[in-house]
């Protein structure tokens, strides 16, 4: 990495931390196209975002551990597996521009779905958790944005914001971190710049996601549905311009 991506880099991850510090997972929504829009590849961009992202909701976990219901993360954990399994075969066999606008069209399609519809008020089922898993699992290989299915779940099911903070939270650093590895086993010349970038921006985005979390635990929910549904719709149209 060159000194001007350092410096602009940090601020985008400082910046994509307070938004995945409000949403509990839009981390990777908005870091991903400024990171790339900074000429870093998508597979330095993918870990880097999976290893700062799991680090950030490492955090968010600890100080929510007596929330969370382990149940539903185990199952959506779970599911993650075969998903991610799809992901590292695509990965290397796939353009990656066009990976990177399937990704931002899924996203958008989510953003639409979930907006034209209205919290059901029923959790999903195991299978159907199993099955956000899994395309959390894909989403996060080919293109660190794990936390978008399991938003659109939560956000479906109207619960609370402080109980979708601590399962997302939960799932993140377990399936960013399968994710991450397996992305670094496909493509292990990225180590060196993502090691470099995470030392660099670590320190300055888990003070800002701790700032950040204080204020999300004080949303309304419908406050909360609402800033998901922009922020993923956001996410999908900035990785579609990126990929232009």
């Amino acid at each position: 990495m060159v000194i001007e991506q350092l410096v602009l880099g940090g601020a985008a991850v400082a910046f994509a931390a307070g938004i995945g510090g409000i949403t509990g997972f839009g981390f990777a929504l908005i870091s991903t196209p400024l990171l790339l829009l900074l000429g870093l590849p998508l597979p330095t961009v993918v870990v880097l975002n999976l290893a700062c992202g799991a680090a950030t909701r490492l955090m968010v976990v600890i100080r929510l551990r007596q929330q969370l219901d382990h149940l539903r993360i185990r199952t959506l954990v779970l599911g993650a597996v075969p998903g991610m399994a799809v992901g590292w075969f695509l990965i290397d066999r796939v353009d990656s521009a066009l990976l990177e606008r399937a990704v931002g069209t899924a996203v958008l399609v989510a953003a639409l779905a979930l907006a034209l519809s209205r919290p059901t008020g029923r959790r999903f089922g195991h299978s159907a958790s199993f099955g956000v898993g899994s395309l959390a699992g894909l989403l996060g290989v080919v293109g660190s944005l794990n936390g978008v299915p399991p938003a659109v779940m939560y956000a479906r099911e109207g619960g609370t914001s402080v109980s979708a903070l601590a399962d997302m939270a939960a799932f993140l650093v377990v399936s960013s971190a399968l994710s991450a590895a397996l992305v670094v086993l496909a493509h292990p010349g990225n180590l060196t710049p993502v090691l470099v970038g995470a030392v660099c921006w670590l320190p300055a985005a888990l003070v800002v996601t701790a700032l950040s979390t204080t204020i999300a635990l004080r949303l309304p929910t419908q406050t909360f549905r609402t800033a998901v549904i922009v922020l993923v719709a956001a996410g999908g149209l900035t990785v579609l311009l990126a990929a232009v």
